[in-house]
């Protein structure tokens, strides 16, 4: 996985995106999203936490 696409996945579970919505994009299977968000739920956090402070809601 590029970092890239790190990235872009930390930014859609920010926006609310699940495991099974990815998976029904075809982006990843539903356990590799699972695993994905728990591995990377420090910076799922930091992003969303940096989107509220922009306006985001």
């Amino acid at each position: 996985m590029t970092e890239q696409t790190k990235l872009e996945l930390i930014k859609s579970f920010a926006y609310g995106a699940t495991p099974q919505s990815l998976n029904e994009v075809g982006r990843l299977t539903i356990q590799e999203a699972e695993a994905f968000q728990k591995e990377n739920a420090a910076e799922i956090e930091e992003k969303k936490k940096e989107l509220t402070e922009g306006g985001w809601k």
